[in-house]
């Protein structure tokens, strides 16, 4: 009778890449841009890892964790750490995510939601292909200090001001306010990516906003989306019951 063997031995699969194409992309020491980014599937251990408690309950740490496991470099870079993760703008974060979801699990998502208008409940399917991409394109930003910045003007209300596009470690200032009060969330991102303000330069504190009138808020709040480049996670679908148009949002 064989002998039963003690314990399990670690079996290592190697896990084939895939090369896209940022729609951003990485700033280099060298001053340049790189948006060709390795990816590999998410293993068992990426699924075990967003499953701990204090992962899964933050977006934020959930996307950091999968960066950490599937992306293997950006251009010649291969060392990716919290830190690179960190800086990379939220454009490109939410495009690897899209990415590693479609090399993992293939390129359809089906998702629950219910029409506002005859409260009925229906399973939506749309493939990932589907979600528009912006690139950041040249004349879309400004170099300042090494930082890719865009401008926020407008005359009636007056808006001066200028913007760092949001990174990834910006989307932590968000997420304790995601249940309690999103507009403060809003308003600490909007503040740490603020540069200049009237022609005076930051930084400004999370609660800068706070004295803004609402109408410039607002103006800030719509230009401030329109200009963020990456995926487009509003999809829109038909009713089957009463026809109406419903707008759902898939996050990666």
């Amino acid at each position: 009778m064989p002998e039963e063997i003690a314990g399990t031995s670690e079996v290592k699969t190697e896990v084939p890449g895939k090369v896209v194409q940022l729609p951003c992309g990485v700033v280099g020491k060298d001053g340049k841009v790189h948006k060709d980014a390795e990816i590999v599937p998410m293993t068992g251990l990426a699924r075990k890892a967003i499953a701990r408690e204090d992962v899964r309950s933050n977006p934020a740490k959930v996307t950091d964790v999968i960066m950490l496991q599937c992306l293997k470099r950006v251009g010649p870079s291969t060392l990716i750490n919290s830190r690179f993760i960190g800086e990379m703008l939220v454009a490109d974060r939410d495009f690897l995510l899209v990415e590693i979801r479609r090399i993992s699990m293939g390129d359809t998502v089906t998702a629950n939601t219910e029409c506002e208008k005859c409260n009925n409940k229906i399973e939506v399917k749309f493939k990932l292909d589907e979600i528009p991409v912006t690139p950041l394109k040249d004349g879309n930003f400004e170099m300042k200090e090494n930082l890719r910045v865009f401008r926020i003007q407008n005359e009636n209300p007056r808006v001066n001001a200028v913007f760092r596009f949001p990174r990834g470690e910006d989307q932590h200032l968000v997420v304790p306010f995601i249940n309690k009060n999103p507009v403060e969330g809003n308003y600490r991102i909007y503040a740490a990516c603020l540069l200049e303000w009237d022609g005076k330069p930051g930084p400004f504190g999370g609660t800068f906003f706070d004295s803004i009138p609402v109408n410039v808020l607002d103006m800030i709040d719509e230009l401030f989306l329109e200009r963020q480049p990456g995926p487009d996670f509003t999809q829109s679908v038909a009713c089957p019951v009463c026809t109406a148009d419903i707008e759902m949002s898939f996050q990666g």
